[in-house]
Order: structure tokens, then sequence, then C-alpha cells
């Protein structure tokens, strides 16, 4: 008889996930869809549009640095020269969404080679 009622109630949580999962949303101005929302979170996301730029200062004009050490593949690395990686490229898209280029600054993981004291909570 338990195992009944398992199996019941496994029927019916896969079948409430499905039905969730292909149910459309509509938002106020009767858009729909699964990106369709509302709200200022709807500039930015899955459909790729990009709302205003919020202002920020930066601490050279339109250069967006960037410190890392840049010892960990796949996220970020350098190969022939080059920054790659996924936080190279999140940085590098994140750069050009707000107009501006990016420069790698790198960090050392030793106390007495440290480019900038103040970055230094984690050694």
């Amino acid at each position: 008889m338990t195992r009944i009622r398992i199996v019941i109630a496994a029927a019916v949580a896969v079948f409430t996930l499905a039905f969730a999962a292909c149910a459309g949303n509509e938002n106020d101005a009767g858009e729909t869809g699964p990106t369709a929302g509302s709200g200022p979170t709807t500039a930015t996301g899955a459909t790729g549009e990009t709302g205003a730029i919020p202002e920020f200062t930066t601490l050279e004009e339109g250069v967006l640095l960037v410190g890392s050490c840049l010892d960990y593949p796949p996220f970020e690395t350098v190969k022939d020269g080059d920054e790659i990686g996924f936080d190279v490229e999140l940085s590098e898209e994140i750069a050009t969404r707000l107009g501006l280029t990016v420069e790698w600054v790198r960090a050392t993981s030793t106390r007495s080679s440290r480019p900038w004291p103040e970055v230094s909570s984690t050694w």
C-alpha cells in the first residue's frame, strides 16, 4: 500500500512539473512566451536586449580593470599571450555592453610579489 502511494505521489509531481514547464508566460503587455516578463529586470536577460546603462565611474576613462591570477582553466588562463576562458569572455561582454575596453591586471598569489596590497584579503 505504501509503495502505491509513493508511485502516485511521484506521478503527480512529474505531471505538475511538466505542466508548469509547458505553461506559457504572459506579462501585463500581453506578450507571451518563455521570456516574457515585466519590471526592470526584463530589459536584460534571455532576450539579449540591453536596457539603459547605469551611471558609473571607472579609475581610467573607458577602461574596465579586471584583476585575476588567470591560473584556473577553463575559467581563466593565458594561452599564446591572450587571456581566454569563461570568466574572460564574461568580463569582455560586460565591458562591451558598458562601452568599455577590458584591461587585465594579473594578480599573484605570493605575499612578496603582490601588485596591489589593497587586494589581498584572501592571501
